[in-house]
């Protein structure tokens, strides 16, 4: 449903099993990169209810953010 909406530039996902295989450091460089990656759109849309999308929509500097709140609310406080 979102890949061929024309509205819609940009879909990351983001792999788990590929970043839980890289060395500890490579790792590391890897997830700044990822979260890095979102830092010049206008709208983040969070399709999940984990803390990692609501890290990065938190942190991306996207005027609107919509998604769900994370379980533990821990990003999303003022």
């Amino acid at each position: 449903m979102l890949t061929l909406n024309p509205n819609i530039n940009n879909i990351f996902t983001y792999d788990k099993s590929y970043f839980k295989s890289l060395p500890k450091l490579k790792r590391i460089i890897e997830e700044f990169k990822f979260l890095n990656s979102f830092r010049n759109y206008d709208i983040i849309i969070n399709t999940t209810e984990g803390d990692r999308g609501a890290f990065i929509a938190k942190f991306s500097r996207a005027k609107i953010k919509i998604g769900f709140s994370p379980k533990k609310n821990i990003f999303l406080k003022s």
